[in-house]
């Protein structure tokens, strides 16, 4: 089974149950949707931060149900307050 390398960055609270950054091998055409499950089985105090976090690859907000092809950064966004 071919697998691509995802590079997550975390931005925001999500920083705190993470850190900044994480390498993770999935197979080739898997979603974003099952790296988040994924996350979320790690981190089960950050499934609601996730659930609601926005994704990006290389700057492009994209849908969960997107399709990784490719070795790629992936970003994610939870909500921001501010004032």
């Amino acid at each position: 089974m071919e697998t691509i390398t995802l590079n997550i960055v975390f931005y925001g609270a999500l920083k705190a149950f993470f850190g900044d950054k994480l390498t993770i091998n999935k197979p080739l055409g898997c979603t974003i949707t099952e790296v988040i499950q994924l996350l979320q089985e790690s981190k089960i105090d950050a499934k609601e931060l996730l659930d609601s976090c926005q994704c990006a690859i290389d700057s492009d907000i994209i849908s969960k149900e997107h399709q990784l092809m490719v070795s790629s950064e992936l970003i994610l966004l939870p909500p921001f307050s501010g004032g």
